[in-house]
C-alpha cells in the first residue's frame, strides 16, 4: 500500500468501502495540483475504523478503474462513494 513497510493482512470481511480523494497541493508556480488516492476503509478487530491510501495518481480516471477493480474483486459493487477533497497544508 502507498507508503507502507509492513503487510496487512486483513479479513475480507472487515473491508467496508474502497473510495477515492481528491488531495489538492500546489505546484512551484503556486497553481493547485490534484492527485487522486484510492482509499480503502476496514475495521480492526477492536472495532476502530481506519482508511489507507493504495496509491496516488495525476489521473482520476486510473483512479476509478482500480477502485472499481477492487470494489468488484471484494464484492462492494454497489458502495461507490463520492470523490473526498482535501487541501495539503
Amino acid at each position: 500500500m502507498f507508503g507502507r513497510t509492513e503487510r496487512l493482512n486483513l479479513a475480507l470481511s472487515r473491508i467496508q468501502s474502497v473510495s477515492i480523494e481528491e488531495h489538492i497541493t500546489k505546484d512551484s508556480e503556486g497553481d493547485p495540483v490534484s492527485r487522486w488516492r484510492p482509499i480503502l476503509t476496514f475495521i480492526w478487530a477492536s472495532g476502530e475504523t481506519t482508511s489507507v491510501t493504495l496509491a496516488e495518481y495525476r489521473d482520476l480516471g486510473r483512479a476509478e478503474v482500480l477502485a472499481r477493480w477492487l470494489r468488484s474483486r471484494l464484492r462492494l459493487e454497489g458502495d461507490e462513494k463520492p470523490v473526498l477533497v482535501t487541501q495539503a497544508a
